[in-house]
């Protein structure tokens, strides 16, 4: 696959993330079997340089980061009631949730693991 280019692409790329958040947490029974093979599948086949590997520690550590203050700040906005919706508070609040957890246990603790094997993620 080659970067995605037009609106379709994007929208493919952004769909398989999506299902890959949706699915964190969920038995493997339930999942379909495209969902169910994307999440056995490993891609070994990836090399990265080292700056290469240091600029994506810093995209997910960035990410992380501004997921944890969203989350803080829209929590804060529905304690108070103060959201303009907060039926549509909520629902982000969810899912920015969900992808913070997909990312600390799916995708930050590769990155940051030290040379040990141990997982040391520094967020």
């Amino acid at each position: 696959m080659s970067f995605p280019h037009s609106d379709f692409e994007k929208f493919l790329v952004g769909a398989d993330a999506e299902r890959a958040i949706e699915s964190h947490g969920q038995s493997d029974h339930i999942l379909d079997q495209e969902t169910l093979a994307m999440r056995k599948e490993e891609h070994t086949g990836i090399e990265l340089t080292g700056v290469e590997l240091a600029y994506l520690k810093k995209l997910a550590s960035d990410r992380i980061s501004g997921l944890e203050s969203r989350i803080e700040d829209l929590d804060r906005s529905i304690k108070q009631h103060s959201a303009p919706n907060m039926n549509n508070a909520e629902e982000e609040l969810g899912q920015l949730k969900g992808e913070l957890n997909f990312l600390k246990h799916n995708f930050a603790e590769k990155l940051f693991r030290d040379r040990d094997e141990e997982a040391s993620f520094v967020a």
